[in-house]
């Protein structure tokens, strides 16, 4: 690990000073590549033989069942369910801190995945938001609150 934060430390200012102005952003795409069940018709039997010895305890921790959606949800800006959904989960989790917040905010480019209608488990949650978010707590006046609101509608909106 040191050998790739060491590398990153010494390549970086090479390549941010490499990066002369007559460099010009052209574009930026993106693409997302539905992962289903359609790969599981012909499986890869190497990686299956590998996986095998795994499977039984990431299904046991991945697989109950912590909800249902009736529904179909996904993420988008300026607001969507899934993105207000997360927000809303925040302002409920005010409760295990002994806090009342009037609102929550949710990153919607942190939302990675859609909710499927039906069953949602513990893996689907984790398919959503991967990343070891915490919770935090701010007392806002109402100044700072209309210039949070203002740059969240500069950059197209979020989970509020």
């Amino acid at each position: 690990m040191l050998r790739k934060t060491l590398f990153i430390a010494l390549v970086a200012p090479m390549l941010i000073t490499s990066c002369g102005s007559h460099y010009q952003l052209a574009g930026v795409e993106r693409t997302r590549i539905l992962v289903d069940k359609r790969y599981d018709a012909n499986p890869d039997q190497k990686a299956a033989a590998f996986l095998a010895p795994y499977k039984h305890t990431v299904d046991s921790i991945m697989s109950p069942v912590v909800g249902r959606i009736d529904h179909y949800m996904s993420a988008a800006k300026p607001e969507s369910e899934e993105s207000n959904l997360l927000a809303d989960i925040l302002v409920w989790g005010g409760k295990a801190f002994q806090e009342t917040p009037d609102f929550g905010v949710y990153n919607v480019g942190g939302i990675r995945a859609a909710f499927a209608q039906g069953d949602v488990t513990y893996g689907d949650v984790l398919n959503v938001a991967p990343f070891e978010n915490h919770i935090c707590f701010l007392t806002l006046t109402g100044e700072k609150t209309q210039q949070l609101f203002s740059e969240i509608a500069k950059v197209g909106g979020e989970g509020v």
